[in-house]
């Protein structure tokens, strides 16, 4: 299942698990396969259930501003594997535990819900 995902404005910074671990209903720990910008893994959370047909998250895309603007002609940048447009990145992952990420810090992000 592919997610889309935003970095978390409360969490500037990388966190450890106890910061954000029973504050959020919901969390997925995921390692970005191919890229360290954001750190092995990463925290994604949410209000509502972040898969909601059970299946794992095996992919992400990383929406880089709040509001991707409406373009009259949508142009996709391919000079690079994972850059969907300037405003975007997908990138696979591999979902882990809260036990396999007890010792590190990791930037959080929120999942964007389509409405």
């Amino acid at each position: 299942m592919e997610i889309r995902i935003i970095q978390s404005k409360k969490f500037d910074k990388p966190v450890g698990y106890k910061e954000i671990h029973g504050k959020f209903p919901y969390k997925a720990y995921l390692e970005i396969i191919g890229n360290r910008k954001y750190g092995k893994t990463i925290a994604v959370i949410s209000d509502k259930p972040i898969s909601p047909t059970g299946e794992g998250v095996d992919s992400i895309i990383i929406q880089l501003v709040d509001k991707i603007p409406r373009l009259s002609s949508t142009k996709t940048i391919s000079t690079k594997p994972n850059i969907l447009s300037q405003y975007e990145l997908r990138f696979k992952t591999k979902e882990y535990s809260v036990l396999d990420v007890a010792n590190e810090k990791m930037l959080v992000f929120e999942c964007i819900n389509k409405k």
